[in-house]
C-alpha cells in the first residue's frame, strides 16, 4: 500500500489531558471522603494504583481508563468538538471543570 494511503500513526495520548483528569479524579475522591481502599474496590483495581493516580502519576493510565474510573465514580464525561477560532494558530484540547468552568490541560493539537 502506498505511504499516502496509510492511516497516520496514532499520537500518544496528551499527558496534559490525562493529568487534568487525574486532578478531577483526586478532587472527587477527596470531596467524598473516600479511602484509597474504598476507591480501589469501587473501581476494581488495587490500592497502589489508586495511590499513584491520586499522586498525579498518570503513566500507565490511558485516557479510556481515566474516563471509565470517573464514570464508575458517577461522573459524566462530555466530549465536545468545536471549530478552532480563526484568530488562533492551532487547535487545542482541554478539560473543563464542571464546577469552576476552568479549562485545564490545554495544549496545541494538530
Amino acid at each position: 500500500m502506498p505511504a499516502r494511503d496509510r492511516e497516520p500513526a496514532t499520537p500518544p495520548e496528551p499527558l496534559a489531558v490525562r493529568a487534568a483528569l487525574a486532578r478531577e479524579f483526586a478532587g472527587i475522591v477527596s470531596a467524598r471522603g473516600l479511602t484509597q481502599r474504598e476507591v480501589a474496590e469501587l473501581l476494581g483495581t488495587t490500592q497502589p494504583k489508586v495511590s499513584a493516580l491520586l499522586s498525579g502519576k498518570v503513566e500507565g493510565f490511558s485516557l479510556d481508563r481515566l474516563v471509565r474510573y470517573l464514570n464508575l465514580l458517577g461522573e459524566d464525561i462530555h466530549i465536545v468538538v468545536l471549530p478552532k477560532p480563526a484568530g488562533r494558530e492551532q487547535a487545542q484540547t482541554s478539560v473543563i471543570n464542571r464546577v469552576l468552568g476552568a479549562a485545564e490541560g490545554g495544549f496545541a493539537h494538530a
